[in-house]
């Protein structure tokens, strides 16, 4: 049963993650051009810096979610009575 419930909620949480990713992308990236063109050389950096964040954030999340899944699903259950 423990199985079941791990992947529930990591599937849960994958929907979850990936949606508000694909949500708010667009915006960071609107905010990130706004930076570049309004405060120059130090501005483009942090612009750049906030670009390459917003890419990778939601699929390194997913890939923690599936990571933890994995570890959770591979644990005995003690209340399982396969173990008994």
């Amino acid at each position: 049963m423990r199985i079941v419930r791990v992947w529930i909620t990591a599937l849960v949480l994958l929907f979850t993650v990936t949606t508000s990713w694909y949500v708010t992308l667009p915006a960071i990236l609107g905010v990130a051009v706004g930076l570049e063109s309004s405060y120059g050389v130090t501005g483009a950096n942090i612009a750049t810096a906030v670009k390459y964040v917003s890419y990778v954030w939601g699929a390194l999340m997913d890939i923690l979610i599936v990571l933890w899944a994995v570890i959770s699903s591979s644990a005995r259950d003690v209340e399982s009575e396969v173990y008994k």
